[in-house]
């Protein structure tokens, strides 16, 4: 699914979308945020993706137009022991929409899954059947879901996660050492990652919840 994708003609401003399309698209949030405040029905917004790839700057652009009243972004990061205690769904099943809500998941429920490369077969097949049943559930329940993959090469991803670590040199916390560890690991094994992340996408591109891949460039 992603390798198919072709990163040729990527604009200056990191999305493959052009500045136009992206501010067409926070309007049509808009209006859908208007439609389902009125009909009490819910959407769920995933913005998943690469390390360092720029989903908070996507996510930011498109909220800009939108009634702060009405809608959520819920950022998921590594699972606290709590949340461990639990099974990997019920983070994101807390955080789903209320009916007449918008909800942004800046990370999302496919966070395990993404990062599971070295996951057994049937690990790999739980997480995808939870997620099936997961997001089936939302839709019958009326949520409109709609899921974006941000993507983009190996030489883009060196200078984010190069610009990254200049960022962070003069931080000696544990979490910023983290960081770099975990931004660090899909340049190592760029290959391996994009044949995971492709693998993932293409497994879940439900008729009912299908994915777009977005092109980024640095």
């Amino acid at each position: 699914m992603i390798e198919k994708i072709q990163l040729d003609g990527v604009g200056p401003e990191g999305l493959a979308k052009d500045e136009a399309s992206l501010e067409d698209l926070g309007e049509e949030l808009a209006v859908l945020q208007r439609a389902i405040s009125a009909s009490k029905r819910s959407a769920l917004v995933i913005i998943d993706g690469w390390e360092c790839v720029g989903k908070g700057k996507l996510l930011s652009r498109l909220v800009r137009d939108l009634d702060p009243k009405h809608y959520r972004v819920e950022l998921f990061e590594a699972p606290t022991s709590r949340e461990r205690a639990h099974t990997f769904l019920w983070r994101y099943m807390r955080a789903a929409p209320d009916r007449g809500e918008l909800v942004f998941f800046d990370r999302s429920q496919y966070y395990e899954m993404l990062r599971a490369l070295e996951e057994d077969a049937a690990t790999y097949e739980g997480y995808l059947a939870d997620i099936r049943f997961f997001e089936r559930l939302l839709v019958r329940d009326g949520t409109l879901i709609m899921k974006f993959f941000l993507h983009q090469t190996r030489a883009d991803l060196a200078k984010r996660v190069a610009k990254r670590r200049d960022q962070l040199a003069a931080e000696t916390t544990p979490a910023a050492r983290q960081e770099l560890v975990t931004n660090a690991l899909p340049l190592a094994y760029y290959e391996d990652h994009l044949a995971h992340y492709d693998r993932v996408l293409s497994a879940t591109n439900f008729d009912w919840a299908p994915w777009q891949v977005l092109n980024t460039r640095h």
